[in-house]
């Protein structure tokens, strides 16, 4: 998907095209493939930094764990092969934001069951 460098915050927010070049790919090619509560955790993890400070980026990260806890706890954990396989397109890189799409992309059970401060530790230390 082709996106413009102009912000357009209905179409193409800039916190969803942006981070991972040079593959041009947006949350929702991704999203789409998941059940909701697990689309919104992988969404605010995509944009956490993306929206503010260090305060906003904390608050992406709380509301992604707040949804992969009621993902686990409602038993909406599935396989969806063609999620990771639009993920797997973006190139691996050493930052924190594409550590944790891959730990929730691989690791969502185990996540639910950390603090934010303990997912985040464990995502830098993966």
């Amino acid at each position: 998907m082709e996106t413009n460098s102009i912000n357009d915050a209905v179409n193409h927010p800039r916190h969803y095209t942006e981070g991972f070049a040079p593959v041009t790919i947006e949350c929702i090619d991704i999203t789409r493939h998941m059940p909701f509560t697990v689309g919104n955790a992988f969404k605010y993890v995509w944009r956490a930094g993306k929206k503010g400070g260090p305060e906003k980026t904390l608050e992406d990260l709380r509301k992604a764990l707040w949804y992969i806890r009621d993902a686990v706890q409602n038993e909406c954990i599935a396989d969806y092969p063609a999620a990771f396989a639009v993920f797997s397109l973006i190139p691996k890189e050493d930052t924190f934001r594409w550590r944790a799409l891959h730990h929730l992309a691989n690791r969502l059970p185990c996540a639910a069951e950390r603090t934010i401060e303990e997912w985040i530790e464990e995502v830098e230390n993966d």
